[in-house]
């Protein structure tokens, strides 16, 4: 794929996720939530401003004639991938254990379905951006 288009595509995705968020911000302030609005208001600002900086990162690396991505990037993304992949599971798990004995024979309050699914998508989320950070960092992958 081109590199540009690549780029592009991204920048659209970042700004797609965006406007979804404010419009659901929007919709939420005018049912009255204006709390929730808010945080969703300020977690759709901080996603342009990393997806700006991020996108124009990248067009700088295209412009300039430098891969987007090399062998330790790959690596780096893999090990990423790899490491979350394993902690999902566990944190699945974990979420089977807590709904079904947690909750049955230990009295712990009960979860919903969604937010187990919900938590298992952040958790993912979450861990693969700190390994990412991790190995990114780390000398060696």
């Amino acid at each position: 794929m081109n590199e540009k288009l690549s780029v592009l595509l991204k920048g659209t995705v970042f700004a797609l996720v965006a406007l979804t968020m404010l419009l659901f911000s929007a919709m939420l302030f005018l049912k009255g939530s204006s709390l929730y609005s808010m945080l969703i208001a300020i977690i759709a600002v901080v996603i342009i401003l990393f997806g700006a900086k991020f996108v124009k990162g990248r067009y700088e690396l295209v412009r300039n004639g430098i891969p987007q991505e090399d062998e330790r990037t790959d690596r780096v993304m893999k090990n990423a991938g790899y490491y979350a992949f394993l902690g999902t599971i566990w944190v699945l798990l974990g979420l089977m254990w807590y709904a079904g004995t947690g909750v049955e024979d230990h009295g712990f309050p009960g979860i919903l379905p969604r937010h187990v699914a919900a938590v298992g998508i952040v958790a993912s989320a979450v861990m693969f951006g700190t390994f990412y950070l991790y190995f990114s960092r780390k000398e060696d992958v």
